[in-house]
């Protein structure tokens, strides 16, 4: 554990005292969110919040036969929060953090 603190010691000495190293900085930029690409809607629903999906629906004809039909029914969609992005949820960007070379 000495040996590993040492270490440590020894390679933040090197970053404090290497120009080049010293010279970059981290900083917070904005971008557009690669997901949605800016507009902020969710791209499976479109923004409504709801998708239409054909289901399967069992039901007794005139005979009391049991009749499987298709029908058009309205869902959550499953990808986003209430029409928005889920990765910016509806910002239409994103806070990264950007390394910078500051100019000596």
């Amino acid at each position: 554990m000495k040996k590993f603190f040492i270490a440590l010691l020894v390679l933040f000495t090197f970053a404090a005292s290497n120009e080049s190293f010293a010279a970059w900085k981290w900083q917070w930029q904005w971008v557009n969110c690669s997901v949605c690409h800016g507009t902020g809607k969710c791209l499976k629903c479109k923004g409504s919040g709801y998708n239409q999906v054909w289901k399967w629906k069992t039901r007794r004809d005139k005979n009391g036969q049991m009749q499987r039909t298709r029908v058009h029914v309205r869902e959550r969609c499953s990808e986003c929060y209430y029409g928005q992005c889920k990765k910016c949820r509806g910002q239409k960007q994103l806070r990264v953090k950007v390394k910078v070379n500051v100019p000596s």
